[in-house]
């Protein structure tokens, strides 16, 4: 991790990152990294740039030659589609970095379904693209872009249904359980009480102990 932020990521900037590591603390560097859509973005464009990042070269040159001429589905830890000229970074649960030499375009997408099924991504992504030149600058749209953005990020509060009957049928009631190997002996659920708790009572530990058991309570939040 140290040698990748004074090399890589201090460079682009990227500050908010975790990764995973062993009990030595060492990073996994193959796999557990988490990283921000911008950052990703930023890798993906320092790809797309030939590993140049403002005038400064990051990485070899010949790094990203041997990805963007790949003619394997594989190369220096990047996905290639050779007959499409487009390279992807994949991680877990379909975390992708998309490249687009051609394009010139960097794509990132973000989900949490592990399925890696995107011949159909690259072909809509090339489809949606309607000028080789930037677009010109649009407020109003930008503003209602960052709205929707805003929108999608917040939080909202799930809808409270009826209260259902369950919790009055069952409430008060004692549950007790055979001899088990987590030594609980019964439970009750004290539900409809103005502060909701459970009680759970508990087998002796040893043979040797008092045969009363130990009750414990809790409260629900």
């Amino acid at each position: 991790m140290e040698y990748a932020k004074a090399k890589l990521f201090g460079p682009l900037g990227i500050k908010e990152m975790f990764w995973a590591h062993d009990p030595q603390g060492i990073s996994m560097a193959g796999y557990g990294f988490y990283l921000q859509p911008r950052d990703m973005a930023k890798i993906g464009y320092l790809y797309l740039r030939n590993d140049v990042w403002e005038g400064k070269q990051l990485l070899p040159p010949q790094w990203i030659d041997k990805i963007a001429h790949s003619n394997t589905e594989y190369s220096n830890l990047f996905w290639v589609v050779p007959g499409k000229h487009v390279y992807m970074a994949l991680g877990a649960y379909r975390q992708v970095v998309m490249v687009f030499p051609d394009l010139d375009v960097v794509t990132v997408t973000t989900a949490r379904v592990d399925n890696y099924a995107l011949t159909e991504w690259d072909d809509a992504i090339v489809r949606s693209v309607k000028s080789d030149k930037a677009l010109p600058a649009d407020a109003p749209s930008a503003k209602l872009l960052a709205s929707k953005i805003a929108d999608a990020s917040t939080e909202k509060p799930t809808e409270v249904g009826p209260t259902s009957k369950l919790p009055g049928t069952i409430s008060g009631k004692v549950y007790r359980f055979a001899p088990n190997p987590i030594d609980v002996k019964s439970v009750s659920l004290m539900l409809t009480d103005p502060q909701p708790r459970y009680d759970i009572e508990v087998y002796p530990n040893h043979p040797t102990e008092p045969a009363n058991t130990s009750l414990r309570c809790a409260r629900l939040a």
